[in-house]
């Protein structure tokens, strides 16, 4: 067993590993047909992909909630409390009211196929 230099990252591994340790770029020596024939499995590191719930980034919702939000810190002046009553509310109607998406997420280097 001799010691390499990763095309990836640079750092020293095994001339048997599959793929890099550190960084899991492919070294060359897995078989190819392990990530033919699974269709689930990120090809750089042959991790299988897991599902992941993803919030839209802005939505109709925010129209509603960002100026609610507003409001409740205009009134920490008047009432602590109505404002974090207010400001709690914006932040529930935001989160649930986003849609939401299912993505395909690599659990060991965080990529996604889209």
């Amino acid at each position: 067993m001799a010691l390499i230099n990763c095309e990836e990252c640079n750092k020293d591994i095994s001339d048997k590993a599959a793929t890099c340790p550190h960084c899991g770029a492919p070294t060359g020596n897995a078989p190819e047909q392990t990530h033919a024939a699974d269709p689930n499995a990120y090809i750089k590191c042959g991790t299988h992909y897991i599902v992941e719930q993803k919030a839209d980034s802005f939505s109709v919702v925010s129209l509603l909630t960002i100026p609610m939000f507003l409001v409740g810190l205009g009134l920490f002046l008047i009432n602590w409390l109505a404002a974090l009553i207010v400001i709690g509310l914006a932040f529930m109607i935001d989160h649930f009211g986003r849609s939401k998406k299912n993505v395909l997420v690599c659990p060991k280097c965080q990529h996604s196929p889209s």
